[in-house]
């Protein structure tokens, strides 16, 4: 990738009175594989795998120990079988944009061990049957797990999954699911899986009021594409399919190495060993002081050149964001130099000032260091955190301010002017080429401007996922074009064109002429299927404000908050609500009984029962179950 800042010399500079900065990308490691699964005792006839939701587990829990909210559906299919249904609930990162990995490595972290589970299981029980359940970002997991079981891809062959549902899917309305309960309009936030679950019995429950999270309006694109971005890019993968801010990365990186604790306490523990006596103790705690104070200066820059100050700041300030927000802020207004000079005094001139001035130094280093008194070492740890997960939304946050100001590029004229340019050179005609060289000048102003000091390479992979069609995408399409530009022989043949006409020295002008008139040619034909109309109205179809609305609206859903009323929404006309169903479904379908669905419709992609009538009619099943 090449720097924006390299693409201008110092004549393009000159020509275009302004400098442009960038940055290199910087990767992210990949997350610790899955653990091993070794059988909770003996093999049972069936076995439901249960991936519990965000925040319901993690990397270290045990498996064997039921979590969360699809606790309540093992439970009762334990009670209901009389035992003979079994459980596994394997660990994940199980997080959402605050633990220092995006959701879409969270969620790869629990399709790998969900794979892992199966495959052990199912080779050390070769008898047992399987059901698989999901709910949240669990129901991400085992939908796609389910989807390549159908595909015949997956850990297991189909044969042995009997029964899999989905609760709060994010990726409903994939081809094949059967709806059960209400079926509210719209889809999954992450979007639909696209190869389906053809052959396959895969159910899926949806709260209608509250659930955004399975059920995002069709007509909301903007909350749609977002969701599908943060649901589908990951950060933990390598550094090129991976969009990433290197500035933010950097902060991340900083903060969880920033040893806040002992900046806090340097001051009273200077004084408490200049009062013993102890110059050569309080030399050693200032300068291992002054050490841990370096990352001040990099985490000030790299603040200030990242996206992600600005993002969490636009969240509620009931929020981990915004605390994480403060938590940037506070230590942004250390005052550096400062804080050097005095650590500067403590560590080198211990040996030769008098007790009173490194009383002073050490009075002084406390008052610097006083905005840090609020901060304690889980608030930057956590904000180190959410920094690195929040980068897709900073991305898009930042994509939509560079996209304002390139709604503002006239990319018409400056073709236009370049063919003025090449019209005028044909009829020998140089005094009149002042005017358009200007012209042009001021409008390849505009470009710089718009991205000045902005790598377009992740603003432009993040823009690409977003669906074809939308403003988002379009302002990829645009940042690609402008990405692509030779702005550096643009900008210079511009400069000298203006200098060998102010000098009179026309005999020059021609061959830049001619290679003016080609990246004219070039710049004409990379914008072709670019709706430049449509360019001027990006400013307001992608705004910060909506990007910062429907990103916020995103992220809640991904964490779990709107969508837990699932113990209470009932689904059939026998008053179950989702996890009773649920229950007495695996408990019917892998205890061996028939069961039967009875439909108002079957549809070629999603089949929808109405919840006035029974979902599933199990035969031989008491009255009396479910309630």
């Amino acid at each position: 990738m090449t720097p924006r800042a390299s693409m201008l010399t110092r004549a393009a500079t000159a020509a275009l009175t302004t400098a442009v900065a960038g940055a290199t990308s910087l990767g992210v490691g990949a997350l610790a594989g899955p653990p091993a699964y070794a059988a909770p005792g003996d093999c049972s006839p069936a076995e439901i795998i249960a991936v519990p939701g965000t925040w319901e587990t993690n990397k270290n829990a045990d498996p064997s120990t039921p979590v969360g909210m699809l606790k309540t559906v093992t439970d009762k299919a334990a009670a209901k079988s009389g035992g003979t249904i079994s459980s596994l609930f394997p660990a994940y990162e199980a997080t959402a944009f605050d633990q220092g990995v995006g959701y879409a490595d969270s969620k790869a972290d629990g399709v790998a061990a969900v794979s892992t589970a199966l495959k052990q299981r199912a080779a050390r029980c070769p008898s047992t049957l399987f059901g698989l359940t999901g709910y949240s970002q669990g129901a991400d997991i085992a939908g796609d797990i389910a989807e390549q079981i159908a595909q015949g891809n997956g850990p297991i062959p189909a044969s042995r999954l009997r029964a899999t549902v989905l609760i709060a899917d994010p990726r409903r309305g994939t081809p094949g699911e059967t709806v059960v309960g209400p079926n509210p309009p719209g889809h999954g936030i992450a979007g639909p899986r696209t190869d389906g679950f053809s052959g396959m019995k895969v159910m899926t429950i949806c709260d209608p009021a509250p659930d955004l999270y399975c059920a995002t309006p069709g007509d909301d694109g903007l909350l749609s594409g977002i969701g599908s971005v943060l649901g589908n890019v990951g950060l933990a993968s390598s550094a090129d399919d991976a969009p990433t801010n290197p500035a933010d990365t950097a902060t991340a990186t900083d903060l969880a190495n920033l040893n806040i604790d002992g900046l806090k306490t340097a001051s009273t523990r200077i004084q408490t060993a200049l009062s013993s006596g102890d110059t050569a103790g309080a030399r050693t705690i200032a300068t291992q002081t002054r050490k841990d104070s370096q990352l001040f200066r990099s985490l000030a820059q790299n603040i200030s050149n990242g996206y992600a100050a600005a993002t969490l700041t636009d969240f509620s300030q009931d929020t981990a964001q915004y605390r994480a927000s403060t938590v940037l802020n506070t230590v942004r207004s250390v005052d550096i130099d400062n804080l050097s000079r005095i650590l500067d005094s403590l560590a080198d001139g211990a040996e030769r000032l008098g007790a009173n001035q490194l009383m002073g130094s050490a009075a002084d280093l406390a008052e610097v260091l006083g905005p840090l008194a609020g901060l304690g070492g889980s608030d930057v740890t956590a904000a180190a955190r959410i920094v690195r997960g929040i980068q897709p939304v900073s991305l898009l946050r930042q994509a939509s301010v560079t996209s304002g100001k390139v709604a503002r590029i006239d990319f018409q004229g400056i073709i236009n002017d370049l063919t003025t340019l090449g019209s005028l050179a044909a009829i020998g005609d140089f005094p009149a080429m002042p005017n358009s060289v200007n012209a042009l000048n001021a409008k390849l102003v505009g470009i710089v401007e718009a991205v000045d000091s902005v790598d377009l390479d992740p603003l432009i992979a993040i823009l690409q996922t977003m669906p074809t069609g939308t403003p988002e995408r379009l302002a990829g399409d645009v940042l690609k074009v402008i990405n692509r530009l030779d702005l550096t022989a643009l900008a210079q043949n511009v400069a000298l064109i203006v200098k060998y006409v102010m000098s009179g020295d026309l005999l020059a002008i021609p061959p830049l002429i001619l290679d003016t008139l080609a990246t004219a040619a070039d710049t004409s034909g990379i914008l072709d299927g670019v709706d430049l109309g449509a360019v001027s109205n990006l400013a307001s179809s992608f705004n910060v404000a909506s990007v910062t609305r429907s990103a916020t609206r995103a992220i809640s859903f991904y964490s779990g908050g709107a969508h837990q009323n699932y113990g209470q929404l009932v689904v059939d006309s026998r008053g179950r609500d989702a996890l009773t169903w649920t229950a007495d479904y695996f408990t019917s379908e892998l205890g061996g009984r028939n069961s039967a669905v009875t439909t108002t419709k079957k549809a070629p992609a999603t089949t929808s029962v109405t919840p006035s009538q029974p979902t599933f009619t199990v035969e031989g099943e008491p009255a009396a179950a479910g309630n």
